[in-house]
């Protein structure tokens, strides 16, 4: 019995061997796949990151015109939709409602909402601009600052043009109650000189552009910044801001190579922001010269913040007891991985 429980059985060994065979080309097909599987999906892309961005249709966001139309957003894995508006208020009101993620507009914007929303930030400066104007009809006797007493003004209430234009009374000797001011819209400014309901109006371009051309030859123009720019902030919000840190330094980057490519591409940086907006070529010589368009924080903006938010508080237009500090609504670690040498402001 033991002898025969020795001997081999020459057929159950041939059926073991492709069994075997089999399992041994089943393990190595298996590896093969996870090795394929796994360098597949390390070359997968990061998920590409999402911001709503709000602007106002103007001429000194032209980094982002330029990013976009260049594909560095894209490049940087951030898919940026871009929403236009004519003032910089409804930008803001679509932020703190939570449509935009970043909004474009005057750093004045960020002065007035500061005084009631501690969770707004500005994430950079993109421009610096000087395209203010207070424009007149010469036929209604304005011929010099002092002739605007008396006179009805427009200028839309609420905005960095009305604190320019307050700043402009004051050093013409012209108290607020020896002109009458009225609110009303860019757009509609033209519309209201044209039909005599108003006499001169303080507008940035472009709107101060088609004023001038639309009364050409009867238009008593005055520079209305005495000659302190204004700034162009990316302004978020803290929840977006702590959740979404990367997508603000993709955005950030995108916006300081759009900014070298401005540098050293000028002609065809024009020719992109004129294409964008059908601007003829009198304008666009005009507008580049009236906006600096740079990727910063600086110093000096949280001085020029100041001085608003003291104009503001002197309006009576909030109940604080001060002014905001702007250095808290400053967000710096963006701008200080992607261009560190950009951000001047004392901390």
């Amino acid at each position: 019995m033991f002898l025969r429980n020795a001997v081999r059985d020459p057929d159950r060994s041939k059926g073991r061997f492709p069994l075997a065979l089999c399992l041994v080309i089943l393990v190595l097909l298996a590896g093969a796949s996870v090795a394929v599987y796994s360098r597949h999906h390390r070359r997968l892309p990061p998920p590409r990151e999402k911001i709503a961005l709000g602007i106002v249709t103007t001429d000194n966001a032209v980094l982002v015109h330029i990013a976009s139309e260049l594909g560095f957003f894209s490049r940087y894995g951030i898919d940026l939709s871009i929403t236009e508006y004519e003032v910089g208020s409804h930008v803001m009101d679509d932020l703190e409602a939570g449509i935009l993620n970043i909004a474009a507009a005057s750093e004045f914007a960020l002065v007035r909402e500061g005084f009631n929303r501690k969770d707004l930030l500005a994430v950079a400066s993109i421009a610096r601009s000087n395209n203010i104007q207070l424009i007149a009809r010469k036929d209604r006797g304005i011929a010099s600052p002092a002739d605007l007493k008396g006179k009805t003004i427009g200028v839309l209430r609420g905005t960095t043009c009305e604190f320019f234009l307050s700043t402009f009374l004051a050093f013409g000797g012209i108290l607020n109650n020896e002109v009458q001011i009225v609110n009303i819209k860019p757009s509609d400014a033209a519309s209201g000189i044209l039909s005599r309901n108003i006499d001169a109006a303080m507008l940035w371009d472009p709107y101060a552009y088609r004023l001038k051309t639309a009364l050409g030859k009867n238009a008593m123009v005055w520079d209305g910044q005495g000659g302190q720019d204004y700034y162009v902030l990316l302004i978020s919000t803290r929840p977006f801001t702590d959740a979404h840190p990367a997508a603000v330094e993709k955005l950030l980057r995108a916006l300081v190579d759009a900014e070298r490519f401005t540098e050293t591409n000028p002609a065809e940086s024009k020719r992109i922001i004129q294409k964008h907006f059908r601007y003829d070529n009198a304008y666009m010589a005009r507008t580049w010269a009236q906006n600096s368009p740079k990727v910063c924080l600086t110093q000096d903006l949280l001085i020029h913040m100041e001085d608003e938010g003291r104009w503001v508080k002197r309006r009576g237009w909030v109940y604080s007891q001060g002014i905001p500090n702007y250095y808290a609504l400053m967000y710096l670690d963006g701008l200080e991985k992607v261009n560190p040498d950009a951000v001047s402001i004392i901390h």
